[in-house]
């Protein structure tokens, strides 16, 4: 229904350039459904030596082969441009269903499928429905009024020709579960292979450093050759539908043919009358051919709705109605949470309720980034209760809550621009003056000034231009100049040199003063800041103390310090 809502909504946005491209096909219509009669009439008084009156047809008939010209122009211009914009409108909206989508949800879908559905369903959607309301005139006007004609001309030709034509039906009846199988097996084809593509494109180093060119290339070769056979399968179908068509249209083509000769021979047709027979048929024929046609593709268009639809379904939050300005307590009440059925929490319970470093450590897999994740709000909890500020975190509205959270992970997100424009990411109104202050505490205004552009250097996608601690530095400047209220650092300083992961460490404890900094690191230096430390094991939490507390009497933090000292 929300996709329906949608559809109608952005279509009834164009309803004057519809209604317009609307009246240009019906006027085109009617102009090529004169001339088929103005024809046999010239052809008739050629016969019978009429100058006059063949003059007066035929210039009626130039004047409208002419008009018929400008007519297709137009409708080609406006039609092309009502799809454009529509289609345009819903893959915004599509994409933007993406980007809000809640992070959980997204997790469901693979990057090539949700591309897919963005790029290609939404205009096979489109395609459809404009073609149907372009069609829908050709298909009457060529019916009723190329029926009149027929009828006006032979009674009988006509009856067996619509007699013939409505075998052409009983065809896609027959069809109609084949093909509706084969577009459900390209989309699901199609999702899997832009997915595949997508993700060894973006890891060709991977495939380098382990060899895996020969083993990949085979496998592309693979989906090629089951892209080949879908398409392939798709064709055989549709041409197997034409075939039996075309039989069909034979048979009618030879039964008008013999039975108008024997008319001629009578003296009860003329051959005038035969051409314009044959010309409405035609129309008839083309007019009945697209409703056959407009039958078989809603089949894809039904599987591309559905896919659309569920794309809109998953772009619902839990309702939200509270709105904060700090966060100044974040508490964890008996949650638990697990990925597809394996528990990864169990029973967290923890409340962190003033400024200062916090620090969560266990070995990987104790669940230390699932608990970044459901403060960022990520995930919701499945068991238990997460508050913030004593109220629960679903019922706070996200867009909101996220302006007081900066979530430094590992691998940082960069966009495909300058240093500038990724430092500004997180606070467009910072001032460069303030950036470079940050940049020289860290480390790394030196490196961006001697760059031909400096600050202005373009970092290449994902920014592949800079080393990871390059990445990491500048994602902490980001980081530091967004001034969130609450802080979250995922191995943010894993990658850079002893030099500067000290300078990173100033900034926390300068950031500490002022925010909630949650820390996860094995690198002993951050967390022997951190005025309470959180040991996880096996998705619990195990105990809790100082640095030096927990060397002091727990032997498992001891063990794990020492294997990454």
């Amino acid at each position: 229904m929300k996709t329906y809502i949608l559809l109608k909504k952005f279509f009834k946005e164009k309803i004057g350039y519809i209604i317009l491209l609307s009246i240009v096909i019906i006027l085109g219509i009617i102009l090529e459904s004169i001339n088929p009669y103005l024809f046999g009439k010239i052809i008739d008084n050629i016969s019978k030596n009429k100058k006059m009156v063949m003059g007066r047809y035929f210039f009626w008939y130039t004047a409208i082969l002419f008009s018929i010209q400008i007519l297709g122009c137009f409708e080609k211009i406006l039609g092309k441009s009502i799809v454009l914009n529509i289609v345009n409108r819903i893959k915004h909206t599509l994409f933007g269903c993406v980007v809000a989508m809640p992070y959980y949800k997204s997790q469901e879908f693979e990057q090539g499928e949700l591309l897919n559905r963005i790029e290609f369903d939404a205009s096979i959607i489109v395609d459809y429905y404009m073609d149907f309301v372009s069609s829908i005139f050709m298909i009457i006007g060529n019916f009723f009024i190329s029926l009149y004609f027929l009828m006006k001309i032979s009674n009988i030709l006509t009856l067996i020709s619509v007699v013939l034509i409505s075998l052409m039906y009983i065809v896609n009846i027959l069809f109609k579960n084949t093909v509706k199988k084969l577009q459900e097996d390209i989309k699901i084809f199609s999702d899997q292979y832009y997915s595949w593509l997508q993700e060894k494109i973006s890891n060709l180093l991977g495939i380098k450093v382990y060899q895996e060119e020969k083993k990949v290339s085979r496998k592309f070769s693979d989906l090629l050759s089951k892209e080949y056979n879908l398409y392939m399968e798709n064709e055989i179908v549709d041409s197997k539908i034409e075939f039996i068509r075309g039989i069909i249209n034979l048979l009618l083509d030879v039964s008008i043919l013999f039975i108008s000769i024997k008319y001629i021979e009578k003296g009860e047709m003329t051959i005038g009358g035969l051409v314009a027979f044959s010309t409405y048929l035609s129309k008839l024929l083309i007019a009945i051919s697209k409703i056959l046609d407009i039958n078989i593709n809603k089949q894809a268009v039904n599987i591309s709705y559905q896919r659309i639809s569920s794309l809109l379904e998953k772009n619902i939050y839990p309702k939200e109605e509270k709105y904060i300005e700090k966060i100044n307590q974040i508490s964890f009440d008996s949650v638990s949470f697990g990925y597809n059925k394996k528990c990864v929490l169990n029973n967290v319970a923890f409340e962190l309720k003033e400024e200062g470093i916090y620090s969560f450590v266990g070995e990987n897999g104790s669940g230390k980034t699932t608990i970044l994740s459901l403060i960022e709000k990520l995930y919701s909890c499945q068991k238990g209760k997460i508050k913030v500020n004593n109220i629960l975190i679903d019922d706070i509205n996200t867009d909101c809550y996220r302006k007081e959270i900066i979530y430094l992970t590992k691998k940082p997100y960069f966009i495909n621009g300058t240093i500038l424009e990724n430092i500004k990411i997180g606070n467009e109104n910072v001032t460069m003056e303030e950036i470079q202050e940050v940049c020289k505490k860290i480390g790394i205004h030196n490196y961006i000034m001697e760059l031909k552009e400096g600050y202005n250097s373009s970092i290449g996608e994902e920014g592949k231009k800079l080393s990871s601690g390059q990445r990491q530095k500048i994602a902490f400047v980001r980081g530091y100049l967004r001034r969130a209220s609450v802080v979250l650092l995922d191995e943010a300083t894993s990658d850079v040199d002893g030099q500067s992961e000290k300078n990173m460490c100033n900034l926390i404890k300068e950031m500490s003063r002022r925010a909630i900094i949650i820390n996860i690191s094995h690198r002993e230096l951050s967390v022997k800041m951190s005025k309470k430390i959180f040991f996880l094991h096996g998705g619990e939490i195990i105990d809790e103390g100082t640095h030096e507390e927990l060397l002091n009497r727990n032997k498992n933090y001891e063990e794990l310090f020492s294997k990454y000292s």
